[in-house]
């Protein structure tokens, strides 16, 4: 075997490796894409068959192990340690929670947790 055609070879092998190394790159990077959804709770319809605004609004984003929870809610009575403990249960680490009244009747309510173990997905 000559010098060129190892060379040659040799580069092949090389451009291979790297075409698996990218492919590798992109199935890490698409695994590690945040996640994120609202749910809105409504009060029923009034007698004039009219919706009114949201009671409550959350938000959870998810990032790897990292979860961002933030909840609007119209009604002032939201139980935060019974929201930190059913967040706990649930196999959540709280790391950081922010519980801010604005106005007589309203609580916006910021919680950064992190996964302490999966979840089994549910059936």
């Amino acid at each position: 075997m000559d010098k060129a055609s190892v060379l040659a070879d040799a580069i092949k092998y090389i451009k291979e490796l790297q075409e698996k190394v990218n492919q590798l790159e992109g199935a890490v990077n698409a695994s590690k894409t945040e996640q994120s959804f609202v749910i809105s709770g409504d009060d029923p319809a009034d007698g004039d068959g009219k919706a009114s605004p949201p009671l409550s609004q959350i938000e959870a984003r998810i990032s790897d192990k990292d979860v961002l929870i933030r909840i609007c809610s119209e009604k002032a009575n939201v139980h935060v340690t019974g929201l930190l403990g059913e967040i706990e249960r649930s196999g959540l680490s709280i790391v950081h929670s922010n519980v801010v009244p604005f106005g007589s009747s309203t609580q916006y309510i910021a919680i950064i947790a992190r996964v302490r173990y999966r979840m089994p997905p549910s059936l």
